[in-house]
């Protein structure tokens, strides 16, 4: 609404230059989105969604190691243990519903151990433990990997 000591004319314009700044900023929001997510029945929602959380979402493997990375480095901050105990039940939770085998903690540990050694030779290993997306989650063989970790480390530089 208009302010009420303008006139009749000036309500007017003012109601106009209204709607125009609103045309304007409603043009601002509305961009092109690009469609990346591809074609889909449009009555099918369950598949959308699945396709979203393959696209977009985190692996269950990728989501149980940032878990556990989590885990690790969870402590009581500010005298708030409350807090602390709220974060740990529910981290605890999600992961006992992503563990299989209680080696896994072995497997997640390892690799946070890791760090940044040989960080693009792991990173090609934990690429194929990520692809699992949604399905359930298959562990990178670590005996293996730490056999490969090894020969690498005893080979000169430049090889």
């Amino acid at each position: 609404m208009p302010p009420e000591h303008l006139s009749a004319l000036e309500k007017e314009r003012w109601l106009i230059r209204k709607k125009i700044l609103f045309r304007r900023m409603l043009q601002s929001l509305t961009g092109l989105v690009p469609p990346t997510i591809g074609t889909l029945e449009l009555d099918n929602a369950a598949a959308l969604w699945r396709k979203i959380a393959a696209v977009y979402g985190i692996s269950l493997a990728e989501e149980r190691l940032n878990i556990t990375k989590e885990l690790t480095t969870l402590c009581v901050k500010n005298n708030n243990y409350l807090l602390y105990e709220r974060r740990f039940r529910y981290l605890a939770a999600r992961y006992k519903e992503l563990v299989r085998d209680p080696s896994d903690i072995l497997h997640d540990l390892f690799l946070i151990g890791l760090r940044d050694y040989q960080k693009a030779f792991v990173q090609t290993h934990l690429d194929k433990f990520y692809a699992t997306g949604q399905d359930p989650i298959s562990n990178i063989n670590i005996d293996d990997l730490m056999k490969q970790l090894a020969n690498r480390a005893n080979k000169p530089k430049g090889f």
